[in-house]
């Protein structure tokens, strides 16, 4: 069965050392070069890495994406190399992740998008100093609304914050965005479940679940009872906690769920959503 990875992340090269901005207050620094399990990762953040382990595993396709950074040259060296993959291997798409430090200006960047690289943008909340229902982010919500493109939000679940990228915030952020082609990472803090109740299936339709739960994996088949046709595969690899893509990618084909909806999940939706057609 051919399967599609919807949430890889990649830092370029500089960034992948372990002494990159390590004096500075960058989110990514204090979450993955500090991390405990950075030693076990560093050599999985490689773009070699990461072709090696979609082989081993016959994923066909992947989208791609960086990580949110608060230096805006960071982040534009980030998103280039995003851009120089993408160009060179017609097996990935890419998302954009724009600094927020400029609203006016991250929301040109989106207008001036290459679609044939990006097919949308990722923002990461917290670590972008925002709420995802901040008023002020309503330019970059209109530009993506307006080409038509995706944006990816990152949403915790209820037992990780309740002050950051809390499943709260990102329903009413869904709810005032009907026309905004949302993908969420996480399972969208399990928003999804509440799609068993009729008036907020509707409210939710717009929105595409990504299955990066790599310790909790028994959710996507709950969710699935549900709503297994906006479900697409994601392994949030290498930052998942597995490190790799084979253990969610097991847990899928070794599931409860129909073959109807593992299809779904592991390639059919995203390939329609994100106009994937390479095979491996």
């Amino acid at each position: 069965m051919k399967i599609i990875d919807s949430e890889i992340h990649i830092l370029h090269p500089e960034a992948c050392k372990a002494s990159f901005a390590k004096y500075s207050e960058e989110p990514v620094v204090q979450a993955v070069h500090m991390h405990k399990d950075f030693d076990a990762v560093r050599d999985m953040m490689s773009f070699k890495a990461l072709d090696s382990s979609m082989r081993k595993n016959n994923i066909a396709n992947g989208l791609l994406m960086g990580l949110s950074w608060l230096d805006p040259g960071i982040q534009r060296e980030n998103n280039d190399y995003i851009k120089e993959l993408v160009k060179a291997d017609r097996r990935f798409k890419g998302l954009y992740i724009p600094n927020l430090s400029d609203i006016k200006q991250a929301a040109k960047e989106i207008e001036q998008l290459d679609e044939s690289t990006f097919i949308g943008i990722e923002l990461l909340p917290t670590w972008q100093g925002v709420h995802i229902n901040d008023a002020e982010l309503q330019p970059v919500v209109d530009a993506v609304t307006a080409r038509d493109m995706f944006m990816m939000v990152h949403t915790h679940h209820m037992t990780q914050t309740a002050t950051g990228d809390t499943p709260s915030r990102f329903f009413s952020f869904t709810a005032a965005n009907p026309d905004l082609k949302i993908i969420a990472q996480h399972m969208g803090g399990l928003v999804c479940l509440y799609a068993e109740i009729p008036h907020i299936k509707e409210m939710l339709k717009n929105v595409t679940y990504i299955t990066s739960v790599s310790s909790t994996m028994r959710f996507v088949e709950f969710a699935a009872e549900i709503c297994n046709s906006n479900i697409v595969f994601g392994t949030d690899f290498p930052f998942n906690h597995c490190h790799d893509q084979s253990t969610q990618i097991r847990y899928i084909q070794n599931s409860g769920m129909s073959d109807a909806a593992k299809e779904n999940i592991l390639y059919k939706t995203a390939e329609r959503l994100f106009g994937f057609g390479a095979s491996v």
